[in-house]
């Protein structure tokens, strides 16, 4: 509220100045600044899920033409709400949507919302917490288990109305190009069965997912366990990924074991086994230089194991 044909002048010239100012200190020398840089005027959080979003399924309208913004009264400005990915997961060979490798942001230097991400990403704090962003929405939201399992479901779902659908539209096997048809862009997928685009799609997005990972030299800390509930005396190990190098450090209050823009280490080192007597949430990283890798976080619900007499 109110809707754009309703708003005031005032209103209007309100939010213009609030979104110059952010773009204004965007650019600045002090952009980064934790108190007068860019994290005064927007909700990162927003920022970085829409990133994810749209990277992770290369939507080829993301970014300029389907990106959206609000802003609640007294609130930071957010991306969103999210929509149009009609032309994702690989199925446009439009702005190089075919492609499972590269990012697709920097294609769009020629738009000022898409220009936004390269900025934020040049603040270390801001990067590092993408990524931390990024490892925690893999555990789960992200893993290939819940999205592929999510487009089996739906894929299944719209199984019965399949036939229909290809009555009244008959486009399997067939190429559609894109608007005037130069240039022969239009959808990658031409697949005379449902299930073949359905097995594409999925290729793809498992592509996607691996390159992504590969884009960031420290993947989590792994544990032994991924939170949950454990006995008391549970030995919890802390392993760096193969191939990576580095020092652990961790805690067990749920703070971060790295201090924000000093990058300093506050945690405890990792040395061997930690037994737990009481519920915790764990947080650790591993150092290498002054590299940081991103966090794995979990919490330990900690009780006296079950007997059961008969």
């Amino acid at each position: 509220d109110p809707k754009p044909d309703e708003a005031t002048s005032t209103q209007k010239t309100w939010i213009l100045n609030y979104l110059t100012s952010f773009i204004n200190t965007l650019k600045g020398a002090s952009f980064a600044d934790p108190v007068n840089g860019y994290s005064q005027y927007i909700d990162a959080g927003s920022f970085m899920d829409h990133f994810w979003l749209q990277e992770m399924m290369r939507n080829v309208d993301a970014y300029v033409v389907s990106a959206f913004m609000f802003k609640d009264r007294l609130g930071k400005l957010h991306v969103g709400p999210l929509w149009d990915f009609n032309a994702a997961l690989g199925h446009m060979n439009f702005m190089s949507g075919e492609y499972t490798a590269g990012w697709d942001y920097p294609l769009r230097g020629f738009d000022p919302v898409a220009n936004i991400f390269p900025r934020l990403r040049q603040d270390p704090e801001y990067e590092l917490a993408l990524w931390d962003r990024w490892f925690d929405l893999r555990e789960y939201e992200f893993s290939e288990e819940k999205l592929l399992g999510d487009i089996d479901y739906y894929a299944d779902y719209l199984d019965e109305a399949l036939g229909r659908n290809n009555q009244r539209w008959p486009l399997l096997g067939i190429k559609i190009l894109f608007e005037n048809g130069e240039n022969d862009l239009g959808n990658v997928y031409a697949y005379p069965t449902y299930q073949e685009h359905i097995d594409a799609m999925e290729s793809w997005l498992v592509a996607r997912l691996d390159w992504i990972d590969s884009q960031f030299w420290g993947t989590p800390v792994i544990f032994n366990k991924d939170g949950g509930e454990v006995n008391t005396g549970f030995s919890l190990t802390m392993t760096r990924p193969a191939g990576k190098t580095g020092t652990i450090y961790y805690t067990l209050d749920g703070t971060d074991p790295r201090q924000p823009y000093t990058g300093a280490a506050v945690g405890t080192t990792y040395s061997g086994a930690i037994t737990l007597t009481q519920t915790v949430t764990v947080k650790a990283r591993y150092k290498s230089g002054t590299i940081w890798s991103a966090l794995n976080e979990a919490t330990f619900i900690v009780g006296s194991p079950v007997v059961i007499n008969e």
